[in-house]
């Protein structure tokens, strides 16, 4: 992906860049429960930050299923120091890739979820993508 490229060419590998993940069946935060596991550690996500695209959201809706857990493809996660952020999303901009920060990964055990009015939530993903079963149904609808 070019995004793994670009943040490889900007920032020092196993100092300023740590780890990346492409974000696949689990969606976004999946992937970062998936990252947070492997490393031994824990996160602080604000699901408010997290870009949700209209027709993502509308077909969401439709289908009542959470974007954030279901396939992202297309998107990663990148794991970086916090003094690098802004370098890395501004490189990226700059190429036309849009990337925000959205979290944090911590040494608590804890995967922690902001919410939008200040609340916070213990997030645990079952490994279970909603989007498979929203699909078979559609099908069995008559869906094409």
């Amino acid at each position: 992906m070019k995004e793994a490229r670009l943040a490889h060419q900007t920032l020092t590998p196993h100092q300023e860049l740590h780890a990346m993940h492409d974000v696949t069946e689990g969606g976004i935060l999946g992937a970062i429960q998936e990252m947070a596991n492997a490393s031994g550690l824990g996160f602080s996500v604000n699901a408010a930050d997290i870009p949700v695209p209209t027709e993502v959201q509308q077909v969401s809706e439709l289908f009542g299923i959470d974007p954030l857990i279901s396939i992202g493809a297309g998107s990663m996660i990148m794991a970086v120091t916090p003094e690098s952020e802004n370098k890395l999303i501004n490189r990226l901009k700059d190429e036309g890739i849009p990337a925000v920060s959205i979290g944090t990964f911590t040494n608590s055990p804890m995967n922690t979820l902001l919410g939008k009015s200040g609340g916070s939530s213990n997030f645990e993903f079952n490994g279970i993508d909603p989007y498979w079963g929203a699909f078979f149904k559609a099908l069995q609808q008559g869906m094409t």
